[in-house]
């Protein structure tokens, strides 16, 4: 299945069993999908780790689909989002 997409938007949940939840979305003209989550909760958040997470869910969509991703404003998603910038030439 092919997903136009314009943004990947990215957004974590806390759920009542301490479970730590990063769901990854993609949005277009058409709408807002859900593509998939991860269980995030063993799983530091240093910047190269959230690096890796971003990068698999570009190479999902596919580059020359995504224009933007959306993420926490923390420092590791930030570092992250240089990361990004610097391997995929496109976004």
């Amino acid at each position: 299945m092919l997903i136009f997409t314009h943004s990947i938007i990215q957004f974590p949940y806390t759920i009542i069993c301490c479970a730590v939840l990063i769901c990854f979305c993609g949005h277009s003209l058409l709408g807002t999908v859900f593509l998939y989550s991860l269980d995030t909760s063993d799983i530091s958040k240093t910047a190269d780790k959230v690096f890796k997470m971003l990068d698999d869910v570009v190479e999902f969509v596919g580059e020359e689909n995504v224009v933007q991703v959306v993420t926490d404003n923390a420092a590791n998603f930030k570092a992250a989002g240089e990361l990004l910038i610097k391997q995929r030439e496109h976004l």
